[in-house]
């Protein structure tokens, strides 16, 4: 695997809450972070930002209610397996404010997806999703009785071009 080191351009977010009651709480910003830490456990990131915990988290938590919060610098690199593909990693404080973010919008978007959406939602998964493709090929060929087609497609390089 090689590594390359870069940066992104860093920009206000402009996302300040409109008001009191949109304030962001040191709770959530806190359960956000044990949320993130889950899957970075002992990185150099998540430990760095863990040494001073509770400043970060503060600073974090004031950043997003005034308004001053700024994404950080990123990291990318390049992994082989399965294929060949460029990666762009957070620094562990924005990972932290996805999730406050995420924590928070999440279910607005649950409630509209598609029954059929299985990725990266709760309660659904893999699994599910194999079920539900097992229940329509028998549908589809009537109890594996007729024969029966599928099309499987992937978008080329989808995430590189937008």
């Amino acid at each position: 695997m090689a590594t390359r080191a870069t940066t992104t351009r860093t920009t206000a977010t402009g996302c300040a809450p409109s008001g009191d009651d949109d304030a962001f709480t040191a709770g959530e910003v806190f359960r956000a972070y044990f949320d993130c830490r889950k899957n970075k456990r002992n990185t150099a990131s998540q430990l760095a930002f863990e040494a001073k915990l509770e400043r970060n988290l503060m600073r974090l938590t004031r950043g997003l209610n005034d308004g001053s919060y700024q994404i950080g610098r990123s990291i990318a690199f390049v992994v082989s397996y399965p294929k060949w593909r460029e990666v762009w990693a957070a620094q562990f404080r924005d990972r932290v404010a996805h999730h406050v973010m995420y924590n928070r919008i999440a279910e607005r978007f649950y409630r509209r997806f598609i029954h059929d959406s299985y990725a990266c939602i709760p309660g659904r998964g893999s699994l599910m999703g194999a079920d539900h493709i097992h229940h329509f090929m028998r549908q589809a060929t009537e109890n594996w009785q007729k024969p029966a087609h599928f099309l499987q497609a992937d978008l080329s390089n989808f995430f590189v071009s937008i």
